[in-house]
């Protein structure tokens, strides 16, 4: 079975899309963890001819970013809701970006 496909288009309108208001923060602090509520539409569905197999693709219409403490309580309890377990897995803590001030300031 296909998984949904997401798209990379949100929407262009800061009523719609609580992250063009918060882009100057992301930029400035890229590594904290963020936590939105989303809705999402279904603006076409793929129909592959040779199995039939159906892929949903899915577009965000609306974001709006909670508090950390709050969009975290939300996440973990949506994600019992769904599953039964209490905790979710993680990625590591670190992040990709960790030492990316580094760069370029070797001396050679």
């Amino acid at each position: 079975m296909s998984k949904p496909k997401l798209t990379t288009r949100t929407p262009d309108d800061p009523l719609l899309n609580a992250l063009v208001d918060a882009h100057g923060s992301i930029i400035a602090l890229p590594t904290d963890r963020r936590f939105a509520v989303v809705e999402l539409s279904v603006p076409k569905i793929e129909t592959r001819p040779a199995t039939g197999e159906q892929q949903a693709h899915v577009q965000i219409v609306h974001v709006e970013l909670l508090k950390a403490a709050e969009g975290e309580s939300i996440l973990l309890a949506a994600y019992k809701a769904r599953t039964g377990n209490a905790t979710p897995p993680r990625e590591a803590d670190d992040t990709p970006l960790e030492g990316i001030a580094d760069l370029g300031d070797d001396e050679v």
